[in-house]
């Protein structure tokens, strides 16, 4: 009866061992999911999938999504301070998942300054990330900081994203500048890496350049 006990015993810590270990395993892919995504905050790559942002309430197109991306996270770069600094990206989560319980979670970010020496203040909840069909995805950004979004009210008001190159399906219409690399401002520099960024995404693989010129081999027949 004891042994039987004993082996129960084991089985239920060894189970709630393997409970807690899931858990934290998920809650810890939500911070890596949020990581992920903030990698784009380089501005040198374009997101696979562009994360909507609370800009406009019309339905975007992708370089619509792009461009709200691009001030949101100019911006974020601003209200850190690190335009002209290398930054590490902290991430907090506020709620611990549990399922049944917790459905969305809410993370804070902080971008800090690898010389700051200072306390890390964070933008509370900027992103809701839900588990959706056994995955998790980043659903929602909410800008309430009002530093932030006075920022990006300026940014919207000053820059133009189309400064450089502008884009209608797959028209596309190269502005003519002349640049001073010299004297470029850090926000000039990040965005003349965007316009880049935008034009290199629609040209086409070579894959893409083979196949293109196959299908109009066979049309001629």
């Amino acid at each position: 009866m004891i042994k039987h006990t004993v082996t129960v015993l084991i089985v239920v810590t060894l189970l709630i061992g393997l409970f807690v270990a899931s858990l934290l395993g998920e809650n810890h892919k939500v911070e890596a999911l949020v990581n992920e995504y903030t990698k784009q905050l380089t501005i040198d790559s374009l997101p696979d999938e562009c994360l909507s942002m609370p800009l406009s309430e019309i339905k975007q197109t992708r370089e619509q999504c792009l461009n709200n991306n691009f001030i949101v996270n100019l911006s974020l770069l601003e209200y850190f301070g690190v335009l002209q600094e290398d930054f590490t990206v902290q991430i907090r989560r506020e709620q611990f998942w549990i399922p049944f319980a917790v459905n969305a979670v809410n993370v804070s970010i902080a971008l800090v300054s690898d010389n700051n020496n200072d306390e890390v203040l964070f933008i509370k909840n900027l992103f809701q990330v839900n588990r959706i069909d056994g995955h998790w995805q980043v659903i929602n950004t909410e800008i309430s900081d009002e530093k932030l979004r006075n920022i990006i009210f300026m940014n919207q008001q000053s820059i133009d994203v189309e400064k450089y190159i502008k884009i209608d399906g797959h028209d596309v219409r190269l502005i003519d500048q002349k640049l001073d690399l010299t004297k470029l401002t850090p926000k000039e520099r990040y965005l003349v890496k965007f316009s880049t960024s935008k034009l290199l995404e629609l040209i086409p693989k070579r894959h893409e350049d083979a196949r293109f010129q196959q299908v109009d081999k066979r049309a001629k027949y």
